[in-house]
């Protein structure tokens, strides 16, 4: 089983997308980068996968989306 978020890495999370939105060229580039780093570090440490796709909106949140499968064997 996965551990959970810690508040040092929510706290990050929520501050990383505040830059997305509020940041510009080069700055929002980096800051995607980073946000995205954190997403799968955080996923990979809560065992939340596997997921369909995750994507960064333009206004900083988060989606993802449950995986799909044809079969139960292909989820492995």
């Amino acid at each position: 089983t996965g551990k959970s978020i810690t508040p040092v890495q929510l706290a990050e999370s929520l501050a990383l997308q505040h830059s997305v939105f509020s940041a510009t060229g080069e700055e929002r580039k980096e800051a995607i980068k980073k946000t995205s780093n954190l997403i799968i570090e955080i996923a990979h440490q809560v065992n939340v996968y596997p997921v369909g796709q995750a994507a960064l909106a333009d206004d900083g949140r988060i989606l993802v989306s449950e995986p799909y499968y044809d079969e139960k064997e292909d989820c492995v």
